[in-house]
């Protein structure tokens, strides 16, 4: 089993509920996302940018992520305009549990 490592970026983020939290040796675990073009959040933050007279200049989208970092589940909401993920071309072997470095 093998894995790539990658960033996501977010662009025009109208909303961010990151609540991140830093533990030595440990990084985020990524167990579910969803990407959704309707949802309550979406509707209250096109709302409240419509009061402040920002122009939106595409469809917003809602990023779920739930994540584990460290001992604790976090869920992460992200409204923005678009994203873009750029993944490295090496892979790795997955060796921290044994049998995965076939």
């Amino acid at each position: 089993m093998k894995w790539i490592k990658g960033k996501l970026i977010f662009k025009n983020i109208y909303f961010c509920d990151l609540n991140f939290i830093n533990e030595y040796y440990e990084y985020p675990e990524f167990y579910r996302s969803a990407i959704l073009t309707e949802s309550n959040l979406i509707m209250e933050t096109a709302i409240k940018l419509n009061r402040l007279n920002k122009k939106i200049n595409s469809p917003l989208i809602h990023y779920y992520l739930f994540t584990l970092q460290g001992d604790k589940e976090i869920e992460i909401n992200i409204i923005s305009e678009s994203y873009e993920l750029k993944l490295n071309s090496e892979s790795k072997l997955l060796d921290e549990f044994e049998g995965f470095d076939n």
